[in-house]
Parts: structure tokens; sequence; C-alpha cells
């Protein structure tokens, strides 16, 4: 028995790692990002960094210290050898698909399932949302941390691991795992208070109470005891208290957000032209509900209130009924929010945000409706499975936007992204296995047809992999191809090969507005100049080098021009804000334009003799 599942597993492993291989291969001639650079350089800066986690911890918060160590870690192993990086993480992504399957086939010993769980998860475009920065892809060991968690959960609340030692190890995985990535991590510690409530309401007696609150208490004990001895990190509720604020005042489509975010982790909105709406008042809202909602969500209903429910015509009208009510509100937030006096609206773009807020208003329903389902028949261990899935991921795409930007709502794939794609994977992963298990049970041709539901898994490959392969290309679009970065940075420091001052420089950097790769040195470049500047410095990179830049103010800087001492030369600012006087010796001045640098000092020069003549 044990070789056998050991077999099994190995076959998954070769199906997903060839799967990764093939899907990733862009990804490995990615270089580094600007947050990557910040990291990799403050991390050198802290000298030695063990020693200094405690005073790392309090400057840097507690969502950036993680990523500064983790970060600077590989950054001490792998130094400037980019496709290293993204071979480990490559590694830890497969990790965290293996740790899954595991979970899945522990609690519910059904192969099929853990099969189809681990390889939707796989190649789940949202789940590659961390490899946008190498210093995000701690999220995959923090998926394989929670998962062993989650086993261990299991086997100590169904008595099969009975000896406090087993919740005393418990608590050092969630604790470990939490400090992976802390960031990410939050929004999940909800969902287990969640799952010890469900455990007491299915026996609600006193024993079961103490037994519930006993084991969460030990789980939770060494993060309740880590922040009482280091507090908070930083952590600031600000962000709740504006968005209460601002929802308060009339902007009710910021209740919107959370949904963009969980609809798109389902179908990107692209796809979903056909839940878009030409003006999307609340006057055309019939007219849109019967050009577009009406037929796909009344079709999908249908399949699924056969599949899911005992009695499907009670389903099919539930769902029906509350989800067009739940339309009808997203067009009455909207309009309640547009006709805002200027003071207070909120900027939205219904057209850009509420095709995924509609599909996911809709399977929110739906689940509620699966939820009521299951009351009804709890023998449907399936179901169980969907709810947690959906509910997983509902959680921490809602923990996530409460802390989150008042403006920004992160869609489709980004590096929010990974966690919530691991219940959504799940959750189609039990609509797929109880299609196919509900037509092998009828009739004997109905069996022939039942191997097709799982065309539905290929279309499905397809489509993420072009969701994919769209993001990877779009990213060394800009820049973020390692090819690109090592070019620019050769050039850059040939210009300066001379200087024998490499510090208290100042840099004016022209780039060329609205041009696409213009934003590689936005991104990698200029955003974190002086972090970069220091990383790639020659000369000393452990030590951070004072640098000024300005960047295509021209004004500005024929403006700092002045003679001290009666030398020539510019009065500007450090990026630490203090003010120093820069030589024309110190002065470099280039262009960024297609992917080149190219030296104008003599230009700009000639621009200043111009200015003070």
């Amino acid at each position: 028995m044990i070789k056998k599942e050991l077999f099994l597993l190995s076959i998954f492993i070769l199906i997903i790692s060839f799967s990764q291989i093939l899907i990733l291969k862009p990804h490995l001639e990615f270089g580094f990002s600007p947050d990557d650079v910040r990291f990799f350089s403050d991390f050198l800066i802290l000298g030695s960094p063990f020693s200094k986690l405690s005073q790392a911890w309090q400057n840097t918060g507690i969502y950036q210290t993680p990523h500064l160590y983790y970060g600077g870690i590989m950054f001490s192993l792998f130094g400037f050898n980019y496709q290293t990086y993204h071979i480990a993480s490559l590694f830890f992504k497969i990790l965290s698909i293996i740790s899954l399957y595991i979970l899945i086939q522990v609690i519910f010993k059904n192969r099929l399932l853990s099969y189809i769980s681990g390889i939707i998860y796989s190649f789940h475009y949202g789940s590659f949302g961390s490899m946008e920065m190498v210093t995000r892809t701690q999220d995959y060991l923090l998926i394989t941390g929670l998962n062993i968690f989650f086993i261990l959960f299991y086997l100590i609340f169904t008595d099969k691991l009975r000896d406090i030692l087993w919740s005393i190890s418990c608590s050092m995985v969630l604790f470990l795992t939490f400090l992976i990535n802390p960031a990410r991590a939050y929004s999940l510690l909800p969902f287990i208070f969640f799952l010890g409530v469900a455990i007491f309401l299915t026996k609600r007696t006193w024993s079961n109470f103490y037994r519930v609150t006993k084991h969460l208490f030990v789980f939770f004990s060494l993060l309740i005891l880590f922040f009482i001895l280091t507090g908070s990190g930083r952590a600031s509720p600000g962000n709740p208290i504006a968005i209460m604020q601002k929802i308060s005042a009339g902007n009710l489509q910021m209740l919107l957000a959370p949904f963009s975010s969980f609809g798109s982790l389902f179908l990107q909105n692209d796809s979903l032209k056909f839940l878009s709406s030409p003006t999307w008042a609340l006057s055309d809202f019939i007219n849109y509900f019967l050009g577009g909602p009406l037929i796909f969500f009344g079709v999908a209903t249908m399949i699924l209130s056969k599949i899911l429910s005992k009695k499907p015509l009670k389903f099919f009208l539930g769902v029906f009924v509350a989800n067009f009510i739940a339309e009808l509100l997203i067009f009455l937030f909207i309009d309640i929010g547009k006709n805002l006096p200027d003071h207070l609206k909120m900027t939205y773009d219904p057209y850009t945000f509420t095709p995924t807020a509609v599909l996911g208003v809709y399977i929110t329903t739906l689940t509620i409706f699966i939820f009521i389902e299951w009351l009804n028949n709890k023998q449907n261990k399936l179901l169980i499975l969907y709810l947690l899935g959906i509910t997983f991921s509902i959680t921490s795409v809602l923990l996530t936007w409460i802390v989150y930007s008042l403006v920004h709502i992160p869609m489709g794939i980004y590096g929010y992204s990974t966690i919530p794609s691991m219940g959504v994977s799940v959750a189609i992963s039990m609509i797929v296995v109880l299609t196919y298990k509900r037509i092998k049970n009828q009739e004997p041709f109905s069996k022939i047809l039942a191997p097709f539901v799982f065309l539905i898994l290929v279309l499905y490959f397809f489509y993420s992999n072009n969701q994919i392969q769209t993001y990877l290309k779009a990213n060394m679009d800009y820049g973020n191809k390692a090819s690109d970065q090592v070019s620019i940075k050769d050039k850059f420091w040939s210009f300066l090969k001379d200087d024998t001052t490499p510090c208290n420089n100042f840099f004016f950097l022209e780039t060329i507005p609205n041009e696409q790769n213009g934003l590689n040195y936005s991104f990698i470049m200029i955003d974190r100049f002086d972090r970069w500047y220091s990383l790639y410095s020659p000369y000393n990179s452990k030590k951070p080098c004072p640098v000024a830049l300005l960047i295509n103010d021209e004004a500005k800087l024929l403006s700092s021009y002045t003679t001290l001492e009666e030398k020539e030369g510019f009065l500007y600012k450090y990026f630490n804000g203090g003010d120093n006087f820069f030589s024309l010796e110190n002065f470099y001045a280039f262009k960024l334009q297609k992917r080149d640098i190219f030296d104008i000092k003599e230009e700009i020069l000639e621009k200043i003799d111009k200015h003070i003549k």
C-alpha cells in the first residue's frame, strides 16, 4: 500500500515538474525587480544581519523584514547568477504543489481529487503571481508550511496524534510559517479560527469546546508570545479606518473591490467582456442582465444544480434570484458612487473592475447555496472541500484588501494571488471530480462520456498558460529581462570607468515619455537608483554610496547650477535629503532610450552655457 502511494506520488511529481519547467521556461530569463535590488542592498548594508535582526524588525517593519532576510540570504548564496534564483523559485513552487497533494490525500483519501487539485493549482495563472520578483517567492515556502500545519491540524483533531508534543510541533510550524511572510500569512489566521469554530459546531458540548480552545491556544501561543515580546513591527490599522470612512461617505462601489480580486482568480477581466456594460447606469440594469448574465449564469447554474443538489430546481431558483438581487446592488452601489460630490467621490473605473466583481459575487452567492445544500446533505464530503477552498480564498482576499491600497485593486496575476489561488484550485477540482462521478454513476452509455469531463482541465490549462505567457512577456518587455539589465548596467559603468570618486556623484537621467521600454529604467534603475548604484558598483557594494539623482526636469537642473569657491557645479540634495555641492567633475547626464543609454553631458553643459548667457 505504501509502495503504491509512493509510486503515485512519484508520477505526480514528474507530471507537475515537467509542466512547471515548460510553463516557466521564459521566467529563467528574468533579472531583478527594483524591490529585489532594494532588499539585497539593504541586507548587505546591515553588515552583520543576524545580530541586527531585532533592529531590522523595528526599523523595517513586520511586512518588509522577511523579504529583506529572504532576499539577502538568496543574494549571499547566488550573487548575480540570475538563473539560479529562478531555479530555486521553481523548486519552491513544485514543493508547495506537492504539499497540497499530500494535504488533500491525507484528509480525503481520494487519489483522483488529490491529483486534480494539485494539477489545477500547478498551472493556475494566479499561482504564478509571486514569481514577479525574487523576494516574493518565499510565498511558496509559506504555502508548504501552511499545508504541513493543516495536515497536523487535521491529525490532531481526529485524534490520530494525541500527544501534546504534536500540538506544540503544530504551533512551531505555524509560527515559522507566519515568519516566512507575515504580509501574506496574517490573512489566513482567521481561517484557522474558523476551522476551530466549525469543529466545535459539529459537537456543541463543553468538553468539545474545551478541546478546541485548548488546541487553538497551543497553536497560537508562540505567535502571541512573539508579539508580546517584539511588538507589532510598525503594523498600522490605518487603511481599514480609511476604508470605513470612504464607504460611510457614500463610496459603496469600494465594497466591490474584494469581489473584483476574487472573481479574477477564476477568469481574467479580458475574458469577461460579455459581463461588461456600456454605461453601468442603474437605468440600464435590465438590458444588461438580459444581454449577458442571464444566459451565462443561467446555463452555469442549471448545470451546477444538477451536479451539486438533490433538489436542482429549488437550488437553481434560489441561486438565480439571489444573484439577480446581488447584481442589482452592484449597479446601485456604482450609481451612488458616481453621483457623489467631487470632494467625496473616489476614482473607480467600472469597465475595468466590475466584470470580475460580477463573477466574484456570483460565485459567492453560489457558495452560500452550496453551504445550505451541505447542511441538508452532510454525507457529501466533496462539498466540504469546495466550501473550505472558497472560504480560504475569500478570507485571504478580503483581509488583504482591508490593509491594501485604497485605489489599487489587484486582479489576475499579482503577488497577492498566489495563496488564494490554492483555495480556488481546490474548489474547481471538487466541481470537476463531482461532475465526473455524477456522469459515471448514470446509465452505461453515460459512463463512456465521463472521462471527457477532464477536457475542461485541458482547456483551462491552455487558458491559464496563455495568461501566464502574456504576463511573463510583458514583464520582460518592461525591463525584467536579465540580459537587458546586464547590458544597461555594463554600459552605465563603462561611462564611469575613469571616475576616481565613485560616491558623491550627481546624475541627471533623461527618459523618453510614453515609451514602453522606458519603463525598464523606471523599474530597475530609476526607481531605486541609490540602491541600484550601491549594489552594482564595482567599487564596494557592501557600503551605501551617497548619490543624487534628477530625472527629466531640465528646468530644475539649470536652476540648481551655481558657482562655489570659483568652481562650477550644482547644489542639489542626496537621496537622504541633505544638500550638497557637486562639481562638474562629479556630474553625469544620460539619456535612456530603447534599452540603451547615451552620454548627454556635453549637450547639457551647452544648454547651461546658453542659460547663463
